[in-house]
């Protein structure tokens, strides 16, 4: 009797020693797992013995994955970034209208934001601003949020402008005509020419003197002269007696090119609309004209 109690006794702390380590080796078991799942120790202890065995290996298992997933994250992260570095440098040199559309005329596409359009926009003489959009538009695009962007199309024969809200969503589209553009493009621009004997100005060469004159008259409203030297700010620089000034025979979407020419050998070209300069040149040819009568009866 006392046998079986003594072997009743054993069996049951055996069982008891058993469950005890058993319950001790499922806990570690479940540590191992939770520091696999946070550290994968044992993936990159095996992974490193793969490759210490074999250098041209390919990396397998989780960990790999993940930092592959990181090194292709990293790269389109620096190459997004060199994107937009390039994108702001690319911004940076684009200072004038003219400069962008040249842009344009090289890449054939190009889309700036709406601030950087609105800067350019404010540098262009008052009389250009319409051709691409009036001031009243874009304060409307703006108030309403359907402009972000801005994107320049060079096709065939004209430039189209594309305002954009969010989601790319066309707002307002315009087309430049290519002499509209070659005009935003040539204004203030240098060429090499004698105005008096091109035949574009030919009966239609003032001499400086002559056209001050006539703009400082009574006649002709302060406010009418600041708005030839805004429009012509050669005026002011090349203010000498030996400066020429051609009005063109030529009219090109309702705007007259002016050159003011300091020599005889280059000029500097404007465009004007044809509304503003047409009273000023009824009035220096209508003087022309008295001058030389007047030169006649002296004879």
């Amino acid at each position: 009797m006392a046998e079986d109690l003594t072997q009743t006794g054993f069996l049951l702390r055996h069982r008891k020693w058993n469950r005890k380590y058993w319950i001790a080796g499922a806990f570690l078991l479940i540590l191992i797992a939770v520091a696999e799942w946070k550290t994968y120790f044992i993936e990159q202890a095996v992974g490193q013995y793969l490759v210490w065995q074999n250098q041209g290996r390919e990396k397998i298992g989780r960990r790999w994955q993940i930092e592959k997933k990181q090194l292709l994250a990293g790269t389109r992260l620096e190459k997004i970034s060199q994107e937009l570095r390039s994108r702001e440098k690319q911004l940076i040199s684009i200072t004038t209208f003219s400069n962008l559309l040249k842009k344009v005329r090289q890449e054939k596409q190009m889309v700036i934001p709406a601030n950087h359009f609105i800067r350019l926009y404010e540098n262009l003489p008052s009389f250009f601003k319409p051709l691409i959009i009036t001031p009243d538009s874009l304060i409307q695009l703006q108030l309403t949020g359907r402009m972000e962007n801005v994107l320049f199309n060079q096709s065939y024969d004209e430039v189209e402008i594309l305002f954009l809200a969010g989601e790319s969503r066309v707002s307002k589209y315009v087309a430049l005509t290519h002499s509209q553009v070659e005009m935003l493009l040539n204004h203030g621009k240098i060429v090499t020419t004698n105005i008096e004997n091109d035949p574009a100005y030919m009966g239609r060469v003032f001499s400086f003197k002559a056209f001050w004159e006539l703009m400082s008259a009574p006649s002709f409203r302060m406010q009418y002269r600041d708005y030839f030297m805004d429009a012509l700010p050669a005026l002011i620089e090349h203010a000498k007696p030996t400066t020429r000034i051609g009005i063109s025979n030529k009219i090109t979407d309702d705007f007259v090119e002016i050159a003011i020419a300091p020599d005889n050998v280059r000029a500097f070209i404007y465009y004007i609309p044809e509304e503003g300069i047409m009273p000023l040149l009824n009035r220096l040819e209508m003087n022309f004209w008295q001058q030389d009568e007047n030169e006649n009866l002296l004879r």
